[in-house]
């Protein structure tokens, strides 16, 4: 009887210290992952601030584009609806262009400027 007591209760301790290794198992598992996804985390974070500094660059372009049309247009006593004709398009796009929400390709923009009486050159910055 003895014999079976101590065996019942080395059976628990046994038992006890295998729950315990497990939870430290786990605990470093989830630790590990918590790591990896805190990493990954950062590594989105910094490809996304990239991408979102890429594409306040264009989208600042845009405005500056955008804003000039406009400032034209209405410096030749054009409505965006006028232009738009002129230029064989909708006025809803000259009014994307002009808020700086349509990205503009050349043959376009050189329509555009040739049509509000000036034209499209690549000017260097000092």
């Amino acid at each position: 009887m003895v014999l079976k007591e101590k065996q019942t209760k080395r059976a628990a301790q046994l038992d006890k210290l295998a729950k315990k290794k497990m939870t430290t198992i786990e605990e470093l598992n989830n630790s590990k992952k918590e790591n990896e996804n805190k990493r990954f985390s950062e590594i989105n974070s910094a490809i996304t601030d990239f991408e979102g500094f890429e594409m306040n660059e264009k989208h600042a372009e845009r405005e500056r584009i955008g804003y000039r049309v406009e400032e034209l247009r209405k410096a030749a006593g054009m409505t965006q609806g006028e232009l738009a004709e002129k230029c064989s398009m909708s006025r809803a796009t000259v009014n994307k262009i002009e808020a700086g929400k349509f990205s503009v390709g050349l043959d376009l923009i050189a329509k555009i400027a040739r049509v509000l009486g000036g034209e499209l050159d690549i000017v260097k910055k000092y």
